[in-house]
């Protein structure tokens, strides 16, 4: 019983921080796509998975190049000084 009622409101009380987290890593467009596959486009990404699981993996790839871009930028403004 005592899990029943703390896990629901700690995930309550966390969710901003994880939003948070997610738009801070780029990962929002990737929850963004997330969320509507699972609601609004639910008939469609059932007929459509590898589609849909390519979309996804593509805007994740996106994500982790841009990570890595930054990343570059970052070790080469630091080699500059």
């Amino acid at each position: 019983m005592f899990r029943q009622i703390i896990f629901p409101i700690l995930f309550f009380l966390l969710l901003p921080l994880w939003f948070k987290l997610l738009i801070k890593l780029r990962l929002g467009p990737a929850l963004v796509y997330v969320i509507l596959g699972n609601t609004v486009w639910l008939d469609w990404a059932a007929h459509h998975t590898a589609l849909a699981d390519g979309i996804l993996f593509a805007i994740l790839g996106v994500t982790a190049l841009s990570w890595l871009v930054t990343f570059y930028r970052k070790i080469r403004d630091h080699q500059i000084e």
